[in-house]
């Protein structure tokens, strides 16, 4: 982790559904914070990471990943998925040197994509495939249509 950060971790219920929040501290406050959906099931779903705008681009957004990556494993959990906006390039760039992959695009205005990270080190060849896809686009500079959809 970067320097004087500290990682606080939070379990907490809502409408039924378990929540497990991340929170990275340094010496001047929370600088990222996140959480995970569906923290009962056997995969969660990333939701709202938030840098704070002063501390963007210093190594915060992912190291708080990586330390919700740690702990999705340490509780055995197959999978932790997220959607990012197509137009998020440098999202997308932290997601894919993560090891998460575009498993399709929404239809609509928006667009997004949903990424998942495979914990159990099996992924369907379609999701290999679209990997491909997304590394070649990032390497060009650009994600575009070209990501398989369904």
């Amino acid at each position: 982790m970067p320097l004087n950060t500290e990682l606080l971790q939070s379990l907490r219920e809502v409408d039924g559904t378990a929540h497990m929040h991340f929170e990275l501290l340094n010496e001047y406050g929370i600088v990222a914070s996140c959480y995970v959906e569906g923290w009962e099931r056997p995969g969660g779903c990333l939701m709202r990471l938030h840098v704070m705008p002063t501390q963007r681009r210093k190594g915060y957004g992912t190291e708080l990943i990586k330390a919700v990556i740690r702990a999705t494993y340490a509780e055995a959990k197959s999978a932790l998925s997220l959607s990012v906006k197509p137009d998020n390039m440098w999202a997308l760039r932290m997601y894919h040197r993560l090891g998460f992959v575009v498993y399709y695009q929404l239809e609509g205005k928006n667009g997004d994509y949903l990424m998942t990270l495979d914990m159990t080190g099996k992924l369907p060849p379609v999701v290999v495939e679209m990997q491909k896809i997304l590394q070649q686009a990032i390497a060009g500079g650009g994600v575009g249509k070209e990501v398989a959809r369904g």
